[in-house]
C-alpha cells in the first residue's frame, strides 16, 4: 500500500512539473501592442523612433514575445490609413535564436525607416484637427486586445482639438473644458463611446515652444487625461518619451 502511495506521489510531482514547463514554453500572454498617433496637422517636434521603440523594452528574455506596432496620423479627418508592424510571438522550443534576433531587428528597422518618411516637414498646416474621434477609435482597438500582456498608446500631439465636436481655439470652448469638463466628456461619449481601458497606458507627448503653447497644452492634456482615466487608463503626460524604467 505504501509503495502505491509513493508511486502516486511521484506521478503527481512529474505531472506538476510538466504543467509548469508547459506554462513556460507556451505562455498565455506573451505579446505587447502599441498604437502611435502622430499629429500631422501642423509642424511640431516628435520623439525619435529609437525612443518610441524603447517603450517595448525589448531584451533577451523577451525575444520570444510578440510585438505589434500600429501607426496612425492625426489630421483633419478621423479616417486615415494605418501602418502596422508586427513580430508574432514564438516559443523557444520552436524558435531559432539567430533568426529570431534578426526578425526583431527587421521589425525595428522597418518602423524606423517608415518613421523618417512619415515625419517630413509640413508645408501647409491643416485648418482642422480631429483628436477625440481618432484617439477614441484607436483606444477601442487596444481595448479589444484583451489577451495581450502589455498595451500602450503614444499620442504625439498638442491635443488642440479643432472640429465641430470641440474647438480649443475658441475661448468659449476653452472655458467650457476648464469649468465643466464632464459636460464635454459626456458629449464625446455620445459621439464615440470608449470601452474600458483598464490595463492600458497612454502617453501624451508634446514639447511646447512658447508660453502660449504651454498654457493651451496644459488645458487640453488635463481634459483628455481626465477623459481617459475615467475609462481606467493610466495616463502619463510629458515633453518626451521615457521608458518605464526611466521615469
Amino acid at each position: 500500500m505504501k509503495t502505491k502511495t509513493f508511486a502516486a506521489l511521484i506521478a503527481l510531482e512529474l505531472l506538476t512539473g510538466c504543467q509548469d514547463l508547459s506554462k513556460s514554453v507556451f505562455p498565455e500572454n506573451n505579446s505587447e501592442a502599441m498604437s502611435v498617433l502622430l499629429d500631422k496637422t501642423d509642424e511640431m517636434s516628435k520623439p525619435k523612433s529609437d525612443d518610441i521603440l524603447k517603450l517595448y523594452n525589448i531584451s533577451d528574455d523577451k525575444k520570444y514575445d510578440g510585438f505589434l506596432l500600429r501607426c496612425r496620423p492625426i489630421s483633419d479627418v478621423s479616417l486615415e490609413p494605418v501602418e502596422q508592424f508586427q513580430v508574432k510571438p514564438e516559443t523557444w522550443i520552436n524558435a531559432d535564436d539567430v533568426e529570431r534576433v534578426q526578425e526583431i531587428k527587421e521589425f525595428q528597422t522597418s518602423f524606423s525607416q517608415w518613421y523618417v518618411g512619415a515625419n517630413k516637414p509640413i508645408n501647409k498646416p491643416k485648418t482642422h484637427s480631429v483628436i477625440y474621434r481618432t484617439l477614441a477609435d484607436e483606444a477601442n482597438r487596444m481595448a479589444d486586445l484583451k489577451t495581450v500582456k502589455v498595451r500602450k498608446i503614444l499620442v504625439c500631439s498638442d491635443l488642440a482639438e479643432h472640429s465641430n465636436d470641440l474647438d480649443l481655439y475658441n475661448p468659449r470652448d476653452i472655458q467650457l473644458v476648464q469649468n465643466k469638463p464632464q459636460l464635454v466628456i459626456d458629449r464625446f461619449e455620445k459621439l464615440v463611446p470608449i470601452k474600458s481601458l483598464k490595463g492600458i497606458t497612454v502617453y501624451f507627448v508634446f514639447h511646447p515652444q512658447n508660453y502660449n503653447q504651454q498654457q493651451q497644452y496644459d488645458i487640453a492634456s488635463k481634459f483628455f487625461k481626465m477623459l481617459l482615466e475615467e475609462k481606467g487608463a493610466v495616463v502619463i503626460v510629458g515633453a518626451n518619451v521615457l521608458a518605464e524604467d526611466e521615469h
